[in-house]
């Protein structure tokens, strides 16, 4: 989220040159119209409410960062407004990263010119060369900064030869078939090969490629039901674009707002995204621009909106590995999908049944949810997708599923708001796991004397354990084993276990126990979360929206009470989410915030 005050903002838009590019006003950056004033003026109360540390976050764990990873530069057929103009060969990529950085609600942009330069000279001119694609990695890192992220990638193959594929995460190597044009070989239309584009991405740590405007036969007929099931494809392939772009313009001197074929339209890509989910590819859903007009983050309202604990090129990245995406019309849309804890994205196996769970929420104080869908489909059938459960006039659906021991499904969420816009998240996948014979009927967290993490739990009955493994994690999403216990092996008496962590991170920190039988069985306990008290005073943020606080060093053994500018204290209720807590009661004031042991913090209840 950009951290400037809106005054500075209008200044730096002002003050960016464009060289050589037509001149485009805040008013047309913001891309205002009758049909998305309102949108506009909601969005900037709500920048207005972020430019502090009071700005809304997805839950404890991840913020949402908007942006578009499909995007062009005159290096293959972009920048069109200044193909008459003789001097655009001074432009780079730099230029157009600038520009959506200066663009309302763009964290990140990833620019994927052709691979190529086989376009036709005249009418889609493709000038790639190995020193351009090198030149635009470097131009990416050079436009980092703490408020946004570039990524330059490549924009793989051609339509008449298997599709377009947009590949991150190569680093400096280009991919190419034409000689002198490649750091990497990949023979032209080969996707599915042993030494194809599929494999090649598969190979390289965090590499990852996302489908462009795909047709039914795409990438060697990936979806076919005689191709067979590519392990590599699995490994490669994150993401579909469910709508796309189109941003060409019959005038090459003018720049075009409004042929954008998403906001308020059908879902193009849907049957396509839903076929690659029934193939059995783990694959989420994203929003392209394929802006090819120097309009970086102005054509449209719609976004990739991700979840990630802060703003980096490395988190950018792993919540796309992940699939901690969803795409949305909206640009200031959130929400929180979960099956019992696990987060957008996940894959897992639990012996339960999966409790789904979604909530939407926005920065615009008038925006409604006219219908929630929840679809669900069994990973590998080949057949689509199609709704378990629905909801209207509300922002919350909650669904549990009985389903069968050993049964498989991916769930994820088509929501409609008030006003025509689609939110189409990344699915969950889950697996009914076969229980262990472990009971707990006990699991918890506590501080002892030296500030140790001291982990206590109880299992009422064990057949053949082996062991529990002891796993944290900074953020609840990547664990590590500190420790092991052995288990008790077959006892129908309850057992008591202790562990201690005796290097705990002074910080948030989230706990699980991994049980594992002598058959070589595992399943996972429920994650528990407890933050090491430091001397640091409590640090909290505030949503007027809905609301709420949120305090990041949290303790779950706290007592916490607001006592007012005159003395009185208010009790403050918790909600779901852990350090979370309502202030819809609260007078309108300045709060002093204090727990037992002496900390405090401050907050505005407005």
């Amino acid at each position: 989220m950009h951290q400037q005050t809106l005054p500075a903002f209008s200044q730096h838009l002002n003050a960016i040159n464009f060289n050589h590019k037509i001149p485009i006003s805040i008013q047309e950056l913001k891309h205002l119209s009758n049909q998305s004033m309102k949108k506009t003026i909601c969005t900037t109360l709500l920048g207005l409410l972020c430019l502090t540390a009071a700005c809304p976050r997805a839950n404890a764990q991840f913020n949402h960062y908007y942006g578009n990873t499909h995007s062009h530069t005159w290096y293959s057929d972009g920048n069109k407004e200044k193909i008459n103009d003789p001097n655009w060969v001074n432009d780079t990529p730099l230029e157009s990263f600038q520009y959506a950085d200066a663009a309302q609600r763009m964290d990140f942009l990833g620019i994927s010119d052709h691979n190529h330069n086989e376009g036709n000279a005249a009418t889609s001119p493709q000038n790639m060369t190995l020193a351009r694609y090198h030149a635009g990695v470097n131009d990416a890192t050079a436009a980092n900064n703490a408020a946004f992220i570039a990524m330059y990638g490549m924009e793989w193959g051609t339509i008449s030869t298997g599709g377009h594929l947009n590949v991150y995460g190569m680093g400096n190597n280009l991919i190419g078939w034409q000689t002198g044009l490649n750091d990497i070989f990949v023979a032209k239309g080969d996707y599915l090969g042993i030494n194809g584009i599929m494999s090649k991405v598969a190979a390289t740590p965090n590499a990852f490629v996302t489908a462009c405007h795909p047709n039914t036969a795409d990438y060697d007929n990936l979806i076919a039901a005689a191709t067979p099931f590519n392990a590599n494809a699995d490994k490669a392939f994150r993401a579909v674009a469910v709508k796309s772009g189109s941003n060409y313009n019959a005038s090459p001197t003018s720049v075009n707002y409004n042929n954008y074929n998403g906001e308020n339209t059908a879902i193009t890509y849907f049957d396509y995204y839903r076929d690659v989910l029934a193939k059995g590819y783990h694959v989420g859903a994203i929003i392209d621009h394929d802006n090819h007009y120097s309009n970086f983050g102005a054509s449209t309202q719609a976004r990739t909106a991700i979840l990630a604990t802060s703003l980096s090129p490395a988190n950018i990245a792993d919540a796309f590995m992940n699939r901690r995406f969803f795409a949305t019309d909206d640009w200031t849309a959130k929400i929180d999908f979960r099956i019992n804890a696990l987060i957008m994205g996940t894959i897992n196996a639990q012996n339960a049944n999966p409790a789904i769970s979604i909530s939407i929420t926005d920065g615009e104080i008038t925006e409604s949810v006219a219908n929630i869908q929840l679809y669900y489909g069994i990973p590998g059938s080949g057949a689509r997708a199609t709704i378990l459960s629905a909801n209207t006039a509300t922002n919350t659906l909650n669904f549990t599923h009985t389903i069968a021991v050993n049964a498989e499904y991916y769930y994820f969420f088509v929501i409609t708001q008030g006003d025509g816009d689609d939110i189409i998240s990344s699915p969950i996948w889950f697996k009914k796991a076969v229980p262990l014979d472990i009971t707990l009927s006990a699991f918890d967290l506590r501080l002892n004397n030296q500030k140790q993490t001291e982990l206590q739990w109880t299992s009422t009955s064990e057949t053949n354990s082996s062991h529990f493994d002891i796993e944290r994690s900074p953020n609840g999403i990547h664990f590590e084993t500190i420790g092991s216990v052995l288990a008790s092996g077959n006892t129908s008496e309850p057992k008591n276990y202790v562990f201690v962590d005796d290097k705990p991170l002074k910080q948030k920190s989230f706990y699980r126990l991994k049980m594992q039988d002598l058959n070589g069985k595992s399943q996972y306990s429920e994650i528990k979360t407890i933050f090491v008290v430091d001397k640091s005073n409590l640090m909290i943020v505030t949503n007027p929206q809905t609301n709420t606080i949120e305090i990041l060093n949290w303790n779950e053994t706290m007592n916490l009470r607001a006592v007012g500018v005159l003395g009185q204290a208010y009790p403050l209720p918790r909600l779901a989410f852990a350090g979370s807590f309502d202030t819809s009661l609260l007078p309108a004031g300045i709060y002093i915030l204090v727990d037992e042991t002496g900390r405090f913090g401050k907050f505005i209840k407005q």
